[in-house]
């Protein structure tokens, strides 16, 4: 669990980082957050999930 919240926090500090060039803080902070979250959590289900569906 510990590994996914440091995924998670890297990207949605990505984002603010990123947010904070372009002015527009929040909107980008909030997309980090919806990649990280993807990324921890959706990809690997679905991985999983088509691993499954093939045995």
């Amino acid at each position: 669990m510990n590994n996914r919240s440091t995924i998670l926090g890297l990207f949605t500090l990505a984002g603010l980082i990123l947010g904070w060039f372009l002015h527009q803080i929040m909107v980008w902070t909030f997309v980090g957050m919806a990649m990280g979250y993807v990324v921890t959590y959706w990809i690997p289900y679905l991985v999983q999930r088509r691993r499954q569906n093939r045995k």
